[in-house]
């Protein structure tokens, strides 16, 4: 591995080493790599999308689509939303806010005279 040092950012005028492979730590990290990797792709789950070969976050959505599952996970992440806003108005007024009506369902109305 060559070194080399460069600027660190900010201006300090400090320098940081920088690593720079050649040519032998490519084959090495190359041939490691066609070692490690069908070991810990056997841990995986085939629903596991993350950082693996010839998977990608594009498949996962397609997946979801293709359930027919994608308006209910609209649904819960609407919700997950409307939680966190609902722990910061709580924090920022001092007192709680009004529950958020699940997907689908109505919100009851309060009673007693209107303003």
């Amino acid at each position: 591995m060559r070194e080399r040092k460069i600027p660190k950012p900010g201006g300090s005028g400090k320098l940081r080493k920088l690593g720079i492979p050649n040519a032998a730590d490519k084959v090495v990290q190359a041939a490691l790599k066609l070692v490690l990797e069908p070991i810990f792709e056997a841990g995986f789950e085939p629903v596991s999308y993350g950082f693996r070969p010839v998977r990608r976050a594009h498949d996962a959505i397609a997946e979801i689509h293709q359930f027919g599952a994608f308006r209910v996970v609209l649904a819960v992440a609407e919700v997950v939303i409307q939680l966190a806003f609902q722990g910061a108005l709580d924090d920022h007024l001092g007192q709680p806010a009004e529950q958020p009506a699940l997907a689908g369902q109505p919100q009851a109305r309060p009673s007693g005279p209107a303003r």
